[in-house]
């Protein structure tokens, strides 16, 4: 990975799935729990800037096009 902080990403293998990797989790809290009836909970919280939230949804939307554009090739 670069040297940014994060990459948005997408398998191959599974064409619905977007992946957002961290370089550095110091900004970002993870729970992972289980209540009484045996149930789990996990929740990821992200500190990030306004600009680096339009670079993941730019990121995101740009892999669409592509993914899009790769399927009507396919055809």
């Amino acid at each position: 990975m670069s040297k940014e902080k994060f990459r948005v990403y997408k398998n191959k293998q599974r064409d619905n799935h977007f992946y957002l990797e961290l370089r550095d989790i110091s900004d970002a809290a993870i729970e992972i729990w289980q209540d009484q009836f045996g149930d789990k909970k996990t929740f990821v919280r992200l500190k990030i800037t306004e600009s680096e939230w339009e670079k993941i949804t730019n990121d995101q939307k740009h892999l669409q096009i592509i993914q899009k554009a790769d399927k009507r090739v396919e055809v």
